[in-house]
């Protein structure tokens, strides 16, 4: 007798956790965020953490903390625009992620940090405010690079201006950013295999089990940079759909210099 027919069966394991954080709020004191730097810090490459921003920004220490946790993070991290993200607000939302999603009739607003130098002498207001001006530029700069033009980051850092994107400039400006991103590791890419291939070394000195490794590891490199050169091409063919989401690879877990004390608003 034959066995009587069933559907195969399905089985699921679950391999990591979604977190999703709601930035939805003006960016707070430092402590507040202390719950989710620590998420940040202990998920696994296995995890998602999506931030869901509408924001009109806040206190850059606050901004400037979470950056530095996404950036150390093993996690996958996805950025959803559901409103606006204004100053500290859009400099979150382009922080180094692997997607972003952009919802209709958002926008993000640009401009220079507003802080002030305190009641002191002379002196100490003059330090604290050419600290303040280079600070700024800096953080603009960095912030924006790739999305904003150099002309529109020097008027936004030298001529005070203020700049408005609606939801078609921001998609556009992100696909954008991530093909020139792409191109710039393609480039870094091709460079280091040639350095390989150019690279003049004495091998005869090395015995032939050394060899052998030697042989070995320079093929596997090979590879890997093959590979890798591959997936740039491919990325950089990456065009913002109807739904704005433009993947970006994160950039190697390096902690960058943390500015001093600034509020954003």
């Amino acid at each position: 007798m034959f066995e009587q027919e069933k559907y195969p069966s399905i089985f699921a394991n679950q391999i990591g956790t979604h977190y999703q954080v709601s930035m939805q709020q003006v960016f707070g004191n430092p402590y507040l965020y202390d719950e989710t730097i620590y998420l940040l810090q202990t998920a696994s490459p296995n995890d998602v953490v999506s931030f869901t921003i509408n924001s009109d920004g806040g206190d850059l220490m606050s901004l400037v903390a979470l950056q530095n946790a996404i950036r150390m993070s093993e996690a996958k991290i996805v950025m959803i625009l559901l409103g606006a993200c204004a100053s500290a607000g859009g400099a979150f939302f382009l922080t180094d992620a692997d997607e972003y999603i952009v919802g209709s009739f958002t926008h993000m607003m640009v401009h220079n940090m507003i802080c002030g130098v305190g009641f002191d002498d002379t002196q100490k207001i003059a330090t604290r405010a050419r600290f303040n001006e280079s600070l700024n530029i800096r953080f603009v700069q960095e912030c924006y690079e790739g999305f904003l033009t150099e002309q529109e980051i020097y008027d936004v850092t030298h001529n005070s201006k203020e700049l408005y994107l609606d939801e078609f400039e921001i998609r556009s400006r992100l696909a954008q950013r991530e093909q020139k991103r792409a191109e710039e590791s393609q480039e870094q890419a091709t460079e280091f295999l040639k350095e390989i291939e150019d690279t003049e070394f004495n091998y005869s000195e090395l015995p032939l089990e050394d060899l052998e490794e030697e042989l070995q590891m320079y093929n596997e490199d090979i590879k890997k940079l093959k590979r890798a050169i591959a997936d740039k091409k491919k990325e950089s063919e990456v065009v913002a759909s109807p739904k704005a989401v433009a993947k970006v690879k994160k950039p190697s877990r390096v902690s960058k210099e943390v500015p001093k004390e600034l509020s954003n608003n």
